[in-house]
C-alpha cells in the first residue's frame, strides 16, 4: 500500500479547524451566564452549550479526517466553507464585512483543485 502524502494546505486547514474548535469551546464558556441562575435562561444556556459542544466535536472530527485524508472530511470541509461563504454574504447584507467573504472562495477553490480532490478520492 503506497502512503498518501498530505498536501500542506490540507494540514493548514486542519490546523485552522482545531483553532476554530478551540475558539468555539472558549467562546461558548465565556458567552453565557452560569446555568444555575434559577430561571428559564438556564435551560437556554444548557441548549446553547450542547449546540456549541456539537459544533466543536464536528469541527474536531473534520480536522482529524483532513489530517488522515478521509474522503468524508473533504466533503464536510467543502460544505462547511460553502456555508461560511453564504454566512459572509448574509452578513454583508447587514453591512458587516467577514473574512470568509474572501477566505472561503479561496479555500473552496483549493479544495476543488485537481490534486487535492485526487488525494481524497484515492482513499475511497
Amino acid at each position: 500500500m503506497d502512503e498518501q502524502v498530505r498536501p500542506f494546505g490540507i494540514t493548514v486547514l486542519a490546523g485552522l479547524a482545531i483553532l476554530s474548535a478551540t475558539a468555539l469551546g472558549l467562546g461558548g464558556i465565556v458567552a453565557l451566564p452560569p446555568v444555575t441562575d434559577g430561571n428559564d435562561s438556564g435551560l437556554f444556556a444548557i441548549g446553547f452549550y450542547l449546540l456549541i459542544l456539537g459544533f466543536m466535536l464536528l469541527t474536531l472530527a473534520v480536522a482529524y479526517g483532513l489530517m488522515t485524508l478521509q474522503p468524508w472530511a473533504w466533503r464536510l470541509a467543502v460544505l462547511a466553507w460553502a456555508l461560511s461563504f453564504l454566512d459572509a454574504l448574509w452578513l454583508l447584507t447587514r453591512n458587516t464585512i467577514n473574512t470568509n467573504l474572501i477566505l472561503a472562495p479561496v479555500v473552496l477553490a483549493y479544495l476543488a483543485s485537481t490534486n487535492v480532490r485526487e488525494v481524497f478520492q484515492r482513499r475511497e
